[in-house]
């Protein structure tokens, strides 16, 4: 409803990971003065029972500074595996979000995060819509042409609909489509009809106290190795001379 009624509507995605892999899902959406006169019952007509049923934290509608209205949804994920659970619930199937990446890896002395996948919007409205909804309102626009839309509008498709999706990991060395930046999040933005977007950010972090650790021990060892050849060396030397003297009383 808000993206059929709407001269700007603003998505944003954000993904949220911590140390231990866990984090939040937050979606965005935002509609600007002219589109939330539109819909100025959105409050009332708004059915949010199956979020909040699956888990979905619902925040407004709520109005903003400039005269629009916000709404804000967002969920939890223990680990990697449900965050990337919560983003396909985002995307739906073969939506707006394809080939999700969410992964955190452990090895020694060294922890790594990533994010990725495609932001993929070339559907126009289409992308936003999924087999089920297509059988209960007969089209891939939800049951409407999409020149007859932006004859309503007075605009292309193209021009009312921005989606951003933002990825913010722990902090560490930190990448971003593969080069290297300052920060520890990063974002792409579509409009609707783009082409897609692929998105990938990875961050890591060496663990200094175990390279320490293993660096002692590892000191340890060689002067445990050097002190045993040493007393070898010592008690052979001992024989040696001791066999010598035996020799002498002989």
């Amino acid at each position: 409803m808000a993206v059929l009624a709407g001269c700007q509507v603003d998505a944003h995605v954000d993904v949220t990971m911590v140390e231990d892999g866990s984090g939040a899902v937050e979606v965005t959406v935002t509609l600007d003065e002219d589109a939330a006169g539109r819909v100025p019952n959105l409050a009332d007509d708004l059915r949010v029972r199956d979020l909040e049923a699956t888990g979905w934290e619902v925040t407004g509608p709520t109005d903003t500074d400039d005269g629009g209205v916000e709404i804000a949804v967002r969920k939890p994920f223990a680990n990697v595996e449900q965050g990337r659970a919560v983003l396909r619930e985002v995307g739906g199937r073969g939506g707006l979000l394809r080939a999700l990446v969410l992964r955190r890896d452990h090895s020694f002395a060294e922890t790594s995060w990533a994010f990725g996948g495609t932001l993929d919007l070339s559907a126009s409205l289409a992308s936003f819509s999924d087999d089920d909804l297509e059988a209960v309102l007969g089209s891939d626009t939800f049951g409407q042409d999409q020149a007859s839309l932006e004859e309503q509008l007075g605009e292309p498709l193209a021009d009312t609909m921005t989606v951003t999706v933002s990825a913010t990991l722990p902090e560490g060395d930190f990448t971003t489509d593969g080069e290297a930046t300052g920060a520890s999040s990063a974002s792409w933005t579509a409009d609707l009809g783009d082409e897609p977007v692929r998105m990938a950010a990875e961050s890591s972090e060496r663990d200094t106290t175990v390279l320490a650790l293993a660096a002692v021990s590892a000191g340890a060892l060689v002067l445990l190795v050097l002190l045993l050849l040493f007393r070898l060396i010592r008690g052979g030397v001992r024989r040696r001379r001791q066999r010598r003297e035996d020799v002498d009383l002989t």
